[in-house]
């Protein structure tokens, strides 16, 4: 029996082993990584379940205070049929964040959509005990972020789709002529071997085509910043990356609500 016991141990020893050396991460341009300084991120949920934005730490990078107002609902769809009910509602609230590059503060106020949707038998569905794989979930995004810089620039970002499934993110960030793209990323969208894959998701940066930055928020959370970036353009970019992490709740894979 003790000789079991410890074959269990080494087993699950030997399987920990490996996932600590195999956790993926997300597919971006060997450019990017080979010429990037890259930090794990630590996140701290703040308030009461969560109603505020998280505080993010990682690298030169540290969020001071984060605050959230009241949500405000923004929209609620029904939709009915014989056995089932579906409900999508949406709510906004205002936060700001304060982050700290380095010596540098730079102030954050952002525009936060929740997203709840809930997928109920109806009367007629409960009574003939139809599938019962009731389901509820909630997401929650950046819809705007204005980013004010120590020297009174603002940069804005804004998110250009209207879909809440992680696959379809997507935002833009600008100051006058310049600008960012941001979209998301995944390491198993179009895989074949999707239903083994150990999933990575998250974000890619890209400025004039090119990443210049990126973000992971599945299974681990890291973030890849370019070197060759202008020193101002890392606070803002590193400062856009804080707001996503503290405030990013995005529904992943399939989903018995879908």
């Amino acid at each position: 029996m003790k000789e079991n016991k410890s074959y269990i141990i080494i087993i699950l020893f030997i399987l920990l082993s490996a996932y600590s050396f195999c956790q993926p991460e997300i597919p971006i341009d060997s450019s990017l990584k080979n010429k990037s300084d890259k930090w794990n991120v630590k996140i701290r949920q703040k308030g009461f379940i969560g109603n505020k934005p998280s505080a993010v730490s990682f690298g030169p990078v540290k969020t001071l205070d984060t605050d959230a107002g009241r949500a405000k609902k923004i929209g609620r769809e029904k939709e009915n049929d014989l056995f089932w009910k579906t409900v999508t509602t949406q709510k906004s609230k205002e936060g700001n964040m304060t982050v700290v590059y380095e010596a540098d503060t730079i102030v954050l106020n952002m525009l936060v959509v929740t997203q709840d949707l809930s997928r109920n038998r109806s009367v007629l569905g409960k009574v003939l005990n139809v599938d019962k794989d009731e389901a509820y979930k909630s997401s929650s995004w950046a819809d705007e972020v204005v980013i004010q810089m120590q020297d009174s620039t603002l940069w804005r970002f804004t998110k250009t789709n209207l879909s809440s499934l992680v696959s379809d993110y997507t935002g833009v960030l600008k100051a006058g002529t310049d600008s960012f793209f941001i979209k998301a990323i995944d390491n198993y969208s179009g895989s074949k071997n999707r239903m083994f894959a150990m999933p990575a998701a998250g974000f890619i940066i890209l400025h004039n085509d090119k990443q210049v930055a990126a973000l992971q928020t599945m299974i681990r959370q890291t973030v890849w910043l370019s070197k060759e970036l202008e020193d101002v353009k890392k606070k803002v970019l590193t400062s856009l990356i804080a707001a996503l992490f503290a405030v990013t709740k995005l529904s992943y894979g399939n989903s018995p609500a879908e």
